[in-house]
């Protein structure tokens, strides 16, 4: 079923609110919480590492609220009833709300940031975009998206451990606990979930349910979950690699 016009009137509002508030976290309220909060930390950044700070403060203020929100809505609702046509408002409301986030950290990473990883995290926003999209039109994979979303759970210690790092805090227990936390979370939220994710498709591939799935639906699904799952492996192995070099005293070389 797809939106009515009074749903695509409330979505498009959820879009348009969330893109102005992660445009003031990433901003506004970054800066005001550093020079409150980390006066020493942010007044030694250099300039370059002052506005990637502001797309990783987003990053964990978004992290956190899109994670919580979902792991509610998998703790509340019985969202594995029909694991294609749950029809969850809150799930769509969820979705639109990191339309908006992703719109908002694409644009700051086109307009400020110069590092070369920004294109891995604009292939991962762009192909968010369009599932996400697909999810609102067509009020399907409620499930599916909530785990996909839960997994964002690792995502605040992940910029956490870039900025300790940029601090100059390597080595010391914060930033040991910090990793080993970002590490378990990554492995359960994105590695372990998959399994899931996919047998739960599998299972009801003869279904009725899934026979009425239009051909869209089934080509964003399996394509945007395919490559983002690939780049969470790919992210997975570089993590291992980094814990092989520290486990071993092996430094980085080149």
């Amino acid at each position: 079923m797809l939106l009515l016009d009074t749903e695509w009137k409330l979505h498009f509002i959820t879009i348009s609110a969330s893109f102005l508030w992660n445009w003031y976290v990433a901003m506004g309220a970054s800066v005001q919480f550093s020079r409150k909060w980390i006066p020493k930390y942010y007044n030694s950044m250099k300039e370059d590492d002052r506005i990637t700070w502001k797309n990783t403060f987003l990053g964990i203020v978004n992290g956190a609220i899109a994670s919580l929100w979902a792991v509610y809505l998998l703790s509340t609702e019985n969202l594995l009833s029909n694991v294609f046509w749950h029809d969850s408002q809150s799930t769509r409301l969820l979705s639109s709300y990191e339309i908006g986030y992703y719109i908002a950290d694409s644009v700051h990473l086109c307009w400020f940031d110069k590092g070369k990883m920004k294109w891995f995290y604009l292939l991962h926003h762009l192909f968010s975009f369009f599932g996400l999209g697909m999810i609102v039109t067509y009020k399907t994979f409620a499930f599916h998206t909530c785990l996909r979303i839960a997994s964002d759970i690792s995502t605040p210690f992940m910029h956490t451990r870039w900025a300790l790092s940029i601090w100059n805090l390597k080595g010391t227990k914060l930033y040991f606990i910090n990793a080993l936390i970002f590490v378990s979370m990554f492995f359960i939220g994105r590695i372990v979930t998959m399994p899931l994710c996919y047998s739960t498709i599998f299972r009801e591939l003869n279904s009725s349910d899934y026979v009425r799935l239009p051909l869209f639906c089934k080509l964003v699904f399996f394509g945007t979950t395919g490559i983002l799952d690939a780049l969470n492996l790919y992210w997975f192995l570089l993590i291992l690699r980094g814990c092989w070099r520290l486990a071993t005293g092996k430094q980085k070389t080149g």
